[in-house]
């Protein structure tokens, strides 16, 4: 259970590609709201896929926290 891939279909290769935001789609803030860490994504639908734009980790934070870091990534890329 320790090694190898947390979803078999995953491929480096096949699934990861740099990706701009596209300023006329709507993101998505996808949470896992697990105390440490508390995971989320920054994602878009691109036709029949979703683009996974961002990812964010943060160890012992409140959810306010978490909002606050969106924020940020929406300043950071020019959305806010």
């Amino acid at each position: 259970m320790h090694v190898g891939k947390v979803y078999f279909g995953y491929e480096r290769e096949r699934n990861v590609v740099e990706a701009e935001i596209d300023g006329s789609a709507p993101l998505l803030w996808a949470l896992d709201f697990n105390w440490d860490p508390m995971s989320s994504i920054v994602a878009q639908r691109r036709g029949g896929k979703v683009v996974v734009l961002d990812e964010i980790v943060l160890s012992q934070r409140s959810t306010y926290q978490a909002c606050e870091e969106l924020s940020g990534v929406f300043r950071e890329t020019g959305l806010v």
